[in-house]
């Protein structure tokens, strides 16, 4: 994944801006800084979750905006830290919408894959 120019604002308040970042494949990358440092704002403008963003994020040399979205669904994922599961569901139903994606019919082992 490789970040060029990302910059993430509220209204005329810039909340986080970086001019290059990139994530090698097949290491382990932490990001890491105090309380209200920009982490889960920069992990959610990764995912290209983050409204008010301007970047070229790109993964696997693609820009993320290219990506069609069942495809994007089945190559990143993103867990917020404030995220709840709703009453009524279990961690394995949590699980279980993690391999949405990855599925083109439903099949019978898919509670055992979870």
């Amino acid at each position: 994944m490789r970040v060029d120019r990302l910059q993430v604002r509220r209204g005329a308040r810039t909340l986080l801006q970086v001019d290059s970042l990139a994530f090698a494949p097949g290491l382990v990358h932490a990001v890491l800084g105090p309380n209200g440092a920009g982490k889960s704002t920069l992990l959610s403008a990764l995912a290209g979750l983050e409204a008010g963003s301007c970047a070229a994020v790109s993964l696997h040399g693609r820009r993320l905006a290219d990506w069609p979205a069942h495809a994007l669904a089945r190559t990143r994922a993103l867990l917020p830290q404030d995220h709840a599961v709703p009453p009524g569901h279990s961690a394995r139903d949590v699980v279980e919408l993690g391999r949405y994606p990855h599925r083109r019919r439903p099949h019978p082992d898919e509670p055992r894959l979870a």
